[in-house]
């Protein structure tokens, strides 16, 4: 490649890692924390205040985070910063392999990651599996391509990733060995790597200076907490105990949400996958049998999330591009009748898509559902019919492509459409699918009205104390944090001089006389067992499923309601 090229495509690179930190940083800390990312970001705040609290699994996110909240502010927006900035560095993985991709490839498949619905969200949650993913594959690219300084600085940092370190080495550890076993040559890039290239003298200080300075520097959170070092291996621990561990989903959600998430990429993919067994394509039945590894194991596993299909997800695009590309062909003879063709396509995949999504309505009245499945129907079959009349009266290249790129464009626009949905107001509901555990859509309403409270009665929130009675420790802590002395208990005591009090129960008759009490809707949780079929379609077309709430009453003093000063 001529030296203007590469700096074209550098600059092309830099493009869309623009886009990509663009999509995972606007309204970052809008959204509340759910209740995993609160204690990840209370184990970071702790350590910041030097009063740890608590072993974290994920050494990386809460070393780099603790950095954050010390030099600055502990905010939403931190909690989630270093988690964004590692989704969107991810864009540059296929820039290290371009030379056996092919420019052109590379750029798409790093748009194609930048884009990812379910990378972009969970790039916006707070220790996610994005840190430990990105240390990982980055990682190996650079110990592959002789980059021996940086191979020990992301593998050092996704060793500190937790379990989705542990998680993504597996999966490729089992499809070198499936390779192996199928006895499948190994792709350019590859063949040629040798362990002997790093066990070398050299080579092999180099990277272990790289990975011990930054297993150092990270592991005691940049020495805020030296003592974070032994909790190295608490990622391997919990990664296996998930083995062993009562199931936390069903069988089928991780696939139902690759299946609802991943339309561009999914169809394609296997279409590639197929294609590349049929024809013998090595990279092809290499990606293949990664994404069928990770797949595998996110069924085998009982403590199975739906983040783990993030190991899925990178060779289904890398699969999924090619494919994607190679339908873009111009008949230039038919030039403008191809472009009507498309507007028809596409014109027809709408009104079949307007169809569908009315049928998750859940207002839709019975005598209603057959008419508009009708309508979807007689919409994919005048499709269908169309383009197999424009093959046989005109080309079937033309009839094909056509209606290839008719489809791709369609789902490109879907793809987008679920991307910026993390943006928007409705950004709550892809927490929801891609997070794991409890979310707290109300936790900073709470927050904000106790200081209101506290401020109308002329308290400072940080001389305000709080009493939590029976209710989740870590998450409270975070939502908490500005307020001056926060206390937990397991039941109300004897005395009690806290300002606000909070607890489970309603009917507190030693807190009526002198609080005044008020609900707050708390967790969330998705009732994924429970779901039925038209709840699941009604989820895969508007993104609702069904949800279990707990409530928390906020008991504030009366006196603070009738103007008085806190008495000392």
């Amino acid at each position: 490649m001529r030296q203007k090229d590469q700096d074209k495509a550098i600059l092309y690179f830099l493009a869309i890692f623009a886009l990509a930190l663009f999509l995972r940083i606007v309204r970052l800390g809008v959204l509340p924390l759910s209740e995993p990312e609160a204690v990840y970001a209370w184990q970071a705040l702790t350590i910041a205040r030097g009063e740890p609290v608590g072993v974290s699994n994920q050494l990386g996110y809460t070393g780099l985070t603790a950095l954050s909240f010390f030099l600055g502010q502990a905010s939403n927006f931190w909690a989630r910063w270093w988690p964004a900035m590692a989704g969107s560095l991810l864009v540059f993985l296929p820039y290290i392999w371009r030379k056996q991709l092919g420019t052109l490839l590379a750029l798409t498949l790093s748009a194609g990651l930048a884009l990812d619905t379910g990378l972009v969200a969970l790039s916006r949650q707070a220790g996610s599996p994005i840190i430990g993913l990105l240390g990982l594959l980055m990682g190996l690219s650079y110990l592959i391509k002789g980059k021996r300084s940086l191979a020990g600085v992301f593998l050092a940092l996704g060793l500190l990733g937790g379990p989705s370190f542990w998680l993504g080495l597996l999966v490729l550890g089992l499809t070198w060995l499936v390779a192996r076993l199928l006895k499948l040559d190994l792709p350019p890039g590859l063949s040629g790597f040798s362990v002997q290239d790093v066990t070398t003298q050299n080579s092999f200080l180099t990277m272990l200076s790289a990975f011990g300075i930054t297993l150092l520097v990270l592991g005691t959170s940049f020495s805020l907490y030296p003592a974070g070092l032994g909790a190295l291996m608490s990622g391997l621990v919990d990664f296996t105990a998930r083995f062993t561990q009562a199931p936390t989903l069903p069988v089928w959600q991780p696939f139902w949400m690759l299946l609802t998430n991943q339309f561009l990429p999914l169809i394609f993919a296997i279409w590639a996958g197929i294609s590349a067994w049929v024809n013998h394509k090595r990279i092809g039945r290499l990606l293949s049998i990664w994404a069928l590894v990770a797949l595998g194991l996110v069924f085998a596993m009982p403590g199975r999330h739906t983040a783990d299909l993030a190991w899925a997800i990178i060779p289904i695009w890398a699969l999924a591009i090619p494919k994607i590309l190679s339908c873009f062909r111009v008949d230039p003879e038919n030039r403008n009748l191809q472009v009507i063709i498309i507007l028809f396509a596409l014109i027809l995949i709408i009104f079949t898509s307007m169809n569908l999504n009315a049928l998750a309505d859940p207002a839709l009245m019975q005598q209603n559902l057959l008419r508009y499945l009708l309508a979807a129907g007689a919409g994919i079959i005048l499709l269908l019919i169309t383009l197999i009349l424009i093959g046989l009266g005109w080309d079937v290249g033309l009839a094909k492509y056509s209606g290839l790129m008719a489809l791709v464009i369609s789902l490109s626009v879907i793809t987008l459409a679920l991307s910026f949905a993390n943006l928007g107001p409705h950004a709550t509901r892809s927490q929801k699918i891609w997070g794991q555990g409890s979310f707290m859509p109300l936790s900073d309403m709470l927050s904000g009205t106790m200081q209101t409270i506290a401020s109308q009665a002329g308290v400072p929130a940080e001389d305000a104390g709080v009493l939590v009675i029976d209710s989740p420790q870590a998450s409270l802590a975070w939502v908490l944090r500005d307020f001056g002395e926060v206390r937990f208990a397991a039941m109300m005591p004897e005395d009690n001089p806290s300002d606000f009090v909070i607890t489970k129960a309603q009917d507190l008759p030693q807190l009526a006389a002198a609080y005044r009490g008020e609900a707050f809707s708390w967790q969330e949780k998705p009732t994924w067992q429970a779901m039925t079929i038209d709840v699941l379609l009604r989820w895969a077309v508007r993104r609702e499923p069904a949800i279990e709430k707990t409530t928390l009453i906020l008991w504030s003093r009366v006196d603070f309601f009738i103007g008085s000063q806190k008495t000392n």
